[in-house]
């Protein structure tokens, strides 16, 4: 009778220590995602292209 209890109690003891670890590993995997969703948006959009300058040197540069 008391193995049984002892094994409800360990198994109770389990399952909500369990509940708090997930909590701190949550934010960290919150802040993976966050990351690798900021990475996979750079990657699909194009780097902005210089626009073209409608001015032009007259003097100077290289010759």
């Amino acid at each position: 009778m008391v193995n049984i209890s002892a094994g409800i109690f360990a198994t109770l003891f389990y399952f909500i220590n369990r509940g708090t670890e997930r909590k701190e590993t949550d934010s960290a995997y919150k802040r993976a995602l966050k990351q690798s969703k900021a990475i996979r948006e750079a990657k699909s959009k194009p780097a902005k292209k210089k626009k073209k300058s409608s001015f032009k040197v007259i003097d100077g540069g290289k010759k």
